[in-house]
């Protein structure tokens, strides 16, 4: 079966390399990367996902997310851990929450968590990015509980 797959955070690295291993499979991969749209918009990631033409997301890969500037967690300003925060969780789960009723329509629906080793190992000056892994982890392993039916997986590149 020919699956559709949506990547975010496909143009480079990781989500890229995704995205083209599911290309050589001939799987529909539908990219997305910060081109598409900024994801701090919440409204731009609704409206691609009302305005998306595919019957439906058999695979959805939460890729996308930043490394903010590297400091020690007490002289960190709140503006960088906020948007840290914003797109590292808040935007992936706002994205899940789109996609889930096209994810509903898949005969086997898999929603792929693209975490990070410094989601559970405490690292100086990396704090703010350890956090944000570590709590979209915890929404993956929450979100599995909530939908049983949904295949989630929590991968983590070495």
């Amino acid at each position: 079966m020919n699956r559709i797959v949506v990547i975010t955070g496909a143009s480079r690295g990781y989500g890229k390399k995704m995205a083209d291993d599911y290309a050589v499979d001939n799987d529909t991969v539908i990219r997305l990367s910060r081109k598409a749209f900024d994801l701090n918009d919440q409204n731009a990631i609704r409206g691609f996902f009302d305005r998306m033409s595919s019957p439906r997301i058999d695979t959805l890969v939460l890729n996308a997310a930043i490394a903010p500037a590297l400091c020690p967690i007490a002289t960190n300003i709140l503006s960088p851990i906020y948007n840290a925060f914003t797109i590292n969780v808040i935007s992936n789960l706002l994205i899940l929450k789109c996609a889930k009723r096209l994810l509903n329509k898949s005969e086997s629906p898999e929603v792929i968590f693209v975490s990070s080793e410094l989601a559970k190992k405490a690292t100086p000056y990396w704090g703010t990015y350890c956090m944000t892994k570590a709590a979209l982890e915890m929404a993956a392993k929450v979100y599995q509980l909530e939908n049983p039916w949904i295949k989630v997986r929590i991968e983590t590149p070495k």
